[in-house]
């Protein structure tokens, strides 16, 4: 039987109390929605601190009210600039975002129960100094794959050198000069510069002024600190990744890691078994090497035209590979 409003209302007081900021793009506060219904599923009150431009936060918070769970939410005020889906400026967005840290301070202070734990995004690390100054943990959450946040860790602490297109000498550079390999990483991926994070190339380019810019300044800090939060949390299983989540563990000497995905998988509705059996059952029919996975950035957004042009390029190339095959 479930619980009355008054009762869970009762009953999330006497909860182990976890905050839950997310980062206000879908592709990120979608998963840690998910995540956050999960743990209130299992035993703990969940405080979601709340951007004014928050996605999907209307449907999650009717969602939450209707199942009864434990979900509380406490709004912040909006950051200057305000978050614009797939803004070239996410540098700025990010700095803006740091200058929370003192109105996060009082809400936590002036909270009935305090919090336990606290569980913010990628694109959140100033929150790491502030979970420490109230002696509670900091878990980091990637809303995508151990993989790229390997490499992500690994470019941000070591900040490797931006190749030089200049010549150094009597012989002009070859083209393997813009080559960057991350050999700290399982299998040392090689990449071209310009094929890094266009977040941290944009850094490269910034760190030559100085001062350097604050806004460029707090993403390098939210990366560092990043790595050093208690744990991290990935949207991502072991089965596909578990190479670079081990990476990302011990041989980081680093917190915990867990994974918890594939999030989207934590439907309400119960039916999520049934949606992995028919996806089971497709590729089953499917022949080996006919299928392909297809992964973008948690702030990739594409019209009809371009998801259009797409399956034709894929459609296009299958068809090549199987007439090669004959």
């Amino acid at each position: 039987m479930e619980p009355k409003p008054e009762q869970a209302a009762a009953q999330s007081e006497e909860l182990p109390h976890v905050l839950v900021f997310p980062a206000p793009y879908h592709g990120h506060a979608t998963p840690l929605f998910s995540l956050a219904a999960a743990l209130a599923t299992h035993g703990l009150h969940i405080t979601i601190l709340v951007l004014p431009c928050l996605p999907s936060l209307s449907a999650f918070m009717a969602s939450a009210s209707s199942r009864l769970l434990p979900i509380s939410f406490l709004s912040l005020p909006a950051p200057a600039p305000a978050p614009a889906p797939h803004s070239p400026d996410l540098h700025t967005i990010i700095h803006s975002l740091s200058l929370l840290s003192d109105p996060i301070r009082r809400l936590i202070l002036d909270l009935p129960s305090p919090p336990t734990a606290l569980i913010s995004d990628m694109f959140l690390g100033f929150t790491e100094p502030l979970a420490r100054s109230f002696s509670i943990p900091r878990f980091t959450f990637y809303p995508s794959g151990a993989y790229a946040t390997s490499i992500f860790h690994s470019i941000w602490l070591n900040n490797p050198p931006e190749p030089t297109t200049e010549p150094t000498g009597p012989i002009e550079p070859t083209s393997s000069s813009s080559t960057i390999t991350i050999s700290d990483v399982p299998s040392a991926p090689s990449f071209e510069f310009g094929q890094l994070s266009g977040l941290f190339v944009r850094y490269k380019r910034a760190e030559r002024s100085i001062p350097l810019d604050p806004a460029w300044a707090s993403v390098r800090d939210c990366w560092l600190w990043n790595i050093e939060s208690h744990g991290r949390v990935l949207n991502t299983f072991a089965d596909a990744e578990g190479e670079f989540l081990s990476h990302l563990g011990p041989v980081e000497q680093a917190g915990r890691v867990w994974a918890v995905g594939p999030l989207h998988m934590l439907a309400e509705s119960g039916t999520e078994g049934e949606g992995l059996a028919r996806a089971e059952e497709w590729l089953k029919g499917r022949a080996e090497g006919s299928v392909v996975y297809v992964c973008f950035g948690t702030m990739a957004s594409f019209n009809q035209d371009q998801v259009g042009a797409m399956a034709m390029s894929f459609s296009y190339g299958s068809s090549s590979t199987e007439r090669d095959r004959k």
